[in-house]
């Protein structure tokens, strides 16, 4: 990240000109001027795991104090994610999808994109499996983890459903990392979505990982960052 000399910072006592390339729109570079701006994280609480390589790196690179729970449901990832607990020092796993309360739901797993599995409450297509599903909150007080949190969301659905099942876990919040789809309905819109979190609190301070699609270069997804609206960065409206 590209910082501006003193001169012109910003009123939190620091320059954020940011430089216009690739390099800028990373997760580790979103995640470190989330970061500079003093927004603590106790537990990092990764929803959509997968092999764990996100949490991995973040822990790494700019979390390492932070513990990391991961969720995952691709019974696939399994033994990418025992790796992860032996190596990684601080990281538990639960194998489950995530959802508005505990019990079960049904999954997608498709055969070509393994990282594209979703979850759906009722089985309605002919490629779901019926696999285990916990709610945030009861995971939170199941395993005793502790705040300031940050929420990553990689989940492809029931976004509304999992934030519902973590009112009491919003409340010490500090972080929310979710993908956003530009062509998607269920009000899984990104405008609809990110309308939907702000109601919740949180404001969009940061953007990572733009996607087009390669059908015709069309704007497909984001990921955003999202911190509580009481903090000075959410309530600044100037530039």
């Amino acid at each position: 990240m590209t910082r501006g000399p003193a001169p012109n910072a910003g009123p939190f006592g620091r320059s954020y000109r940011i430089e216009k390339s690739a390099g800028e729109l990373t997760h580790e570079a979103a995640m470190r001027r989330v970061l500079l701006r003093g927004v603590e994280i106790a537990t990092v609480i990764d929803l959509g795991a997968a092999t764990g390589a996100w949490s991995r790196s973040m822990k790494q690179h700019l979390l390492p104090h932070a513990h990391f729970h991961l969720i995952e449901a691709q019974p696939r990832w399994r033994d990418e994610l025992a790796k992860c607990v032996a190596e990684v020092e601080d990281l538990s796993v639960t194998h489950a999808a995530v959802a508005e309360r505990d019990g079960e739901c049904w999954f997608q797993i498709p055969d070509e994109n393994p990282y594209g599995g979703r979850a759906y409450e009722s089985a309605d297509r002919d490629d779901l499996v019926k696999v285990p599903a916990v709610a945030i909150d009861s995971e939170v007080e199941r395993r005793g983890l502790a705040g300031p949190f940050a929420l990553k969301f990689d989940i492809h659905g029931l976004e509304r459903e999992v934030l519902a099942g973590a009112r009491r876990t919003l409340e010490s919040t500090n972080l929310i990392v979710m993908e956003m789809l530009n062509y998607a309905g269920d009000g899984r819109y990104f405008a609809d979505l990110m309308g939907h979190v702000v109601d919740l609190g949180f404001q969009c301070v940061d953007v990572a990982e733009p996607m087009w699609r390669p059908r015709d270069g069309a704007f497909w997804q984001l990921d955003m960052f999202f911190v509580p609206m009481k903090r000075p960065e959410a309530r600044y409206r100037g530039f």
